[in-house]
């Protein structure tokens, strides 16, 4: 009989249920929004801007919407600063989840993965045909999605094409998320 998971696969998706529920908590108790975010990031001074990438990050593993993380960094830092960090944030949060899902399978299986849409297995083999492309129109429509983060961490794309075309394509999220963020 074939064995469906790993125990180390299996152990990685609790873990990630168990960081979805906490970042659906954190949400509903208001713990986290974008007026905490600001004074917290205020009360850094200096290291505001590195203070913002970690939670930046952490957010995204919880998952956060980023948003809440880049329309923060319009409100501290202003225009240009806000979205230079919100845009270093978001690719270093997309990034980081991409990389705990790969860590976590490491020495697994290499299998290909199969899903059972037609549609949705086009799309996964396009992915994995035009990575940087594939990867920067995933993040231009879907953005810093944390469910992107780790279903990309589980396909065979190299991390040098995910954080390539993550890079490209959250130039205009970003870009138009912080804009946004200015007309509050």
């Amino acid at each position: 009989m074939r064995k469906l998971l790993t125990p180390r696969a299996f152990a990685l998706i609790l873990g990630i249920a168990g960081l979805v529920a906490l970042g659906i908590w954190m949400r509903q108790a208001e713990i986290i929004s974008t007026e905490k975010i600001r004074v917290w990031l205020d009360d850094l001074g200096l290291w505001a801007v590195p203070g913002f990438w970690v939670i930046f990050i952490l957010g995204g593993l919880v998952p956060i919407p980023g948003m809440v993380f880049i329309a923060a960094s319009r409100l501290v830092f202003g225009p240009a600063l806000g979205f230079v960090a919100a845009y270093i944030g978001a690719l270093l949060a997309v990034t980081a989840a991409f990389i705990l899902v790969r860590s976590a399978l490491r020495g697994g299986p290499k299998r290909e993965i199969r899903l059972p849409y037609r549609w949705a297995q086009r799309l996964l083999d396009e992915a994995e045909h035009r990575p940087v492309i594939s990867v920067a129109l995933l993040r231009l429509v879907f953005g810093v999605s944390p469910p992107l983060n780790y279903g990309l961490g589980f396909t065979q794309l190299s991390t040098r094409h995910y954080i390539g075309g993550s890079a490209v394509g959250l130039i205009l999220p970003v870009a138009f998320i912080t804009l946004m963020a200015g007309l509050l």
